[in-house]
């Protein structure tokens, strides 16, 4: 069941990014295509240190020449599809959260080694652009949308789903898991329409954190790293990174300026999980005296 899960996450997440049916059906594919590569990494060391690159040029090389023959549009967004689970948004938000907490060693240590990630995988995706010569017009940040207002919640439950069957959580725990994603989706949208891609982010990881937390303790049981994986995928801080590395390959000029875009948001959501877990604390806390 694990097998299926990352075709099943990538189709959800690409309901998200880029929802359009040749989209979904190729972030399927591609959800396979990383699968069996992760698998070839269990069992090959060089595979596994290359696993970033190698990942990103098969499944970038795949979407670019699908689009090159006319069978969908949008290729950047859809390949951060199946990508998504092997970006490092959770360890470079986590980085940021131990550097403003003063554990400076451990903080810098995950953010360069989010840092060396997200170049390797921006890496796959230049040499499947250069291999392939795609032109400047199939790389813009476009997003096409073909399945209407349905298309968000069905993606967000499917992730839901995928959680689980990669981690081998029970099915029980898709109502808390849902909670949180729900919860840091909605906030995360409601930040960007009120002020753009910094509120989206510093929100969306208030409720997720927070909402993780709270469900933890009704549920002591309750794995809170399953519970809270999910809101980040969904937050995708690490698909910002590639899109602006890619950037600074073609077009150093935008790709700085998107650079600078993407720092703001890992920053606050790093700040916003601060926060999120400094109420969480405050709230539990205070739960808990009341009962003692």
């Amino acid at each position: 069941m694990q097998d299926a899960s990352w075709p099943v996450i990538a189709i959800g997440i690409a309901m998200l990014l880029q929802p359009g049916w040749a989209n979904i059906a190729a972030a399927a594919v591609g959800g396979v295509a990383v699968m069996l590569l992760v698998k070839l990494a269990g069992r090959v060391a060089l595979a596994a240190t290359l696993l970033p690159t190698i990942a990103a040029f098969v499944v970038g090389a795949g979407v670019f020449a699908a689009a090159q023959a006319g069978w969908l549009d949008g290729p950047l967004r859809t390949l951060l599809a199946p990508l998504a689970v092997l970006l490092p948004g959770a360890l470079m938000v986590t980085g940021m959260s131990e550097l403003a907490a003063g554990a400076m060693v451990a903080g810098a240590a995950r953010l360069t080694f989010g840092t060396v990630q997200l170049l390797l995988f921006s890496l796959g995706i230049l040499a499947a652009t250069t291999v392939l010569r795609v032109g400047a017009e199939l790389l813009a940040n476009e997003r096409v949308n073909q399945l209407g207002g349905w298309g968000p919640p069905v993606g967000l439950a499917l992730i839901c789903v995928g959680v689980c069957l990669n981690e081998g959580a029970s099915m029980r725990l898709l109502p808390a898991i849902g909670v949180v994603v729900a919860a840091a989706f909605g906030a995360q949208l409601a930040g960007q329409h009120a002020s753009g891609a910094v509120l989206g982010a510093f929100l969306g990881a208030i409720a997720g954190s927070l909402g993780a937390s709270v469900v933890a303790y009704l549920w002591p049981r309750l794995p809170r790293l399953v519970v809270f994986l999910p809101a980040f995928w969904v937050l995708v801080p690490g698909s910002l990174g590639l899109l602006s590395v890619t950037s600074v390959g073609i077009d150093p000029e935008q790709g700085a300026r998107t650079v600078v875009e993407v720092a703001a948001v890992i920053c606050a959501l790093a700040l916003g999980l601060l926060f999120g877990s400094a109420l969480a604390q405050a709230v539990v806390g205070r739960r808990r005296d009341e009962h003692l």
